[in-house]
């Protein structure tokens, strides 16, 4: 899907070379910020396939605190910051749609919608994902801005001026060490493994959050040049 994407948007991009200088977006912050930025998302997978693509699928196999392994598959829309996820573990199965005006969350199909409430307070959260700050990293979406602090390796993305979104501690290429948000009023971290190919993007080889809450492998990841539905309840 990806190569014939790639041969679909060539004529678009030629063009887009004589408006460019016009038309540039350039993210706000410091210039070594912005070349982390630009390492960080070269490392997985590159500027174009993130700047291009409308959606974005990807495979795990999670540990669970209880000892259970799962199979995970989430489907994300990049623009609209969306997600879909279906979770199935030995002992249940969950599933859960996050769109832009409703969303909903069942287990073993026992499904609730989300209040208004809820429904933007899970959005909040989702839009701090590295998955869509990749993916406006990429575009260098001028609404976000970088912050390099040298001493602790940390990459941090703010949104306008004051909102911190998330922070990336990168090694000395850009790849990421961990990755890290405030969620509910606390530090949500995860840890990272070696950089590994899992298809059209390069992520961890593993990640395993920082309270032990849960771990993961990523098995497989591809784009789109469509976005996905979501499912309604």
């Amino acid at each position: 899907m990806w190569v014939i994407y790639r041969l679909a948007v060539a004529g678009s991009a030629f063009l887009g070379l004589f408006t460019a200088g016009a038309h540039a977006r350039e993210l706000a912050g410091q210039p070594i910020a912005k070349e982390k930025a630009a390492q960080l998302v070269e490392a997985v997978g590159g500027a174009e396939v993130w700047s291009q693509s409308k959606s974005f699928m990807v495979r795990e196999t999670v540990y669970l605190a209880n000892g259970e392994t799962a199979d995970l598959v989430v489907k994300r829309n990049l623009d609209d910051i969306t997600r879909w996820i279906s979770l199935s573990a030995e002992s249940f199965e969950y599933e859960e749609v996050l769109d832009v005006t409703s969303g909903w969350s069942g287990r073993d199909g026992n499904a609730a919608a989300y209040t208004p409430e809820e429904l933007a307070a899970e959005r909040r959260g989702l839009e701090q994902s590295p998955y869509y700050v990749y993916h406006r990293l990429a575009k260098n979406d001028p609404m976000l801005r970088v912050e390099w602090l040298e001493e602790e390796n940390r990459l941090n993305i703010y949104e306008g001026s004051e909102r911190l979104l998330c922070w990336f501690f990168l090694d000395g290429r850009g790849n990421p060490m961990s990755w890290a948000n405030i969620y509910n009023e606390r530090e949500n971290r995860h840890n990272y493994g070696p950089m590994v190919d899992v298809g059209d993007a390069n992520f961890p080889k593993w990640g395993a959050a920082a309270d032990a809450s849960w771990r993961f492998e990523y098995v497989e990841a591809r784009f789109s040049s469509e976005p996905v539905s979501m499912p309604a309840l």
